[in-house]
């Protein structure tokens, strides 16, 4: 019997298998936010198939000309077969034809060749730290779990602060982890900064975790907020190698680092993302 592999965009029906097969990978990505991700306008995905089973899949984020590939995820019994670089061309290919000039990802260093060959260049280092909750934390004055009101001012501070908004994933989150979401507001005028969480593989994730210019000191108020509301369990985060005062501060709560990942980028740089890194790494900017 013949082999037949099927590159094919992903259905809301293939959720549950891609949930499972990202799981096994140590990837957490609930069914409700698969689901909602490819309800977006915006959100996108592509699974490729091997005798009928799906053995990989990569998600697609557009904003505007800008776009954000998912993780890369394939079953073990089918790496090394160059599947992985056909997932990624597919999704470049689409994202061409809709005109976007700037395409990043976030990538292991196993998966590095496979983006270097399509001539991504890398242009940040993530560091992934893991730590645990917290029992006991103050809250600053103005830090309050979120609410669904909250999201339209987080929203903003997120366009501001990226150039794009992710409405649709702070919902997810709110939904998903509302335990785990928090918000630093200035009265009726808006957030500060917000923080989120959701499921980890074990344990937790956070972010994004974001303070406004100027309202650093909400940084470190919004993460114990967010690590003492948390159930009891590890706890992983993700910051950019430039953002010292985040490290710094999970540091200082115990947190150490185990991975570090590349982000690449193929296309024109954003000048507000430069400018972004620029303001990290002078502690002077938000934190994600």
């Amino acid at each position: 019997m013949l082999s037949r592999t099927l590159l094919r965009p992903m259905a809301v029906e293939d959720v549950p298998t891609v949930a499972a097969l990202a799981a096994g990978r140590g990837y957490v990505a609930t069914e409700s936010a698969l689901a909602r991700h490819l309800q977006d306008p915006d959100g996108a995905g592509f699974v490729v198939e091997h005798n009928g089973a799906i053995v990989g899949v990569i998600t697609v984020s557009l904003h505007l000309d800008y776009a954000l590939l998912g993780p890369l995820v394939l079953a073990p019994s089918h790496q090394g077969a160059g599947l992985d670089l056909h997932l990624v061309r597919r999704a470049f290919s689409t994202l061409a034809r809709r005109g976007v000039r700037t395409v990043e990802a976030e990538v292991s260093p196993e998966v590095l060749p496979v983006y270097r060959v399509l001539g991504f260049v890398p242009v940040e280092e993530t560091i992934v730290l893991a730590g645990h909750t917290l029992t006991a934390a103050p809250k600053g004055p103005s830090v309050r779990r979120a609410e669904a009101h909250d999201l339209l001012d987080v929203g903003q501070l997120d366009a501001d602060t990226f150039g794009y908004g992710r409405k649709g994933l702070f919902l997810s989150l709110l939904e998903d982890v509302p335990q785990g979401a928090h918000v630093a507001r200035r009265g009726a005028d808006g957030v500060d900064g917000f923080v989120f969480a959701s499921r980890g593989s074990p344990g937790w994730s956070l972010g994004p975790w974001i303070v406004a210019r100027g309202a650093e000191s909400a940084a470190a108020p919004l993460l114990d907020a967010a690590l003492t509301s948390l159930e009891p369990g590890e706890v992983t985060v993700r910051v950019p190698a430039s953002a010292a005062a985040a490290l710094k501060l999970l540091q200082e709560r115990g947190f150490r680092e185990v991975a570090r990942l590349g982000r690449v980028r193929f296309g024109e740089p954003r000048s507000d993302l430069e400018n972004l890194q620029g303001e990290l790494a002078r502690g002077t900017g938000p934190i994600y």
